[in-house]
């Protein structure tokens, strides 16, 4: 599960996008699960994007228009988003 959270974080920035294969965040999952678990790794952490985008976008936003967000208000926005 560290490994998906690793590779989410560089899959909603882009990190596939841009070429960036070599960063914080690949490393520690190439470290947590090997080279052959990347791709496994990889699909979850994309799935997991996508079946929360509303709430994503909406933190982002959040995020975007503030600057900050703490704790508290990143669970409101999440619990915000209607379910299903």
């Amino acid at each position: 599960l560290d490994a998906v959270v690793a590779l989410a974080g560089y899959e909603a920035s882009g990190g596939a996008l841009t070429g960036q294969l070599d960063t914080h965040d690949t490393r520690a999952a190439l470290q947590l699960v090997g080279p052959h678990g990347m791709e496994a790794a990889t699909w979850d952490a994309r799935r997991l994007l996508m079946a929360h985008r509303p709430a994503l976008l909406r933190v982002a936003g959040a995020l975007f228009d503030a600057g900050r967000l703490t704790g508290a208000q990143v669970v409101d926005l999440v619990r915000a988003v209607p379910m299903g």
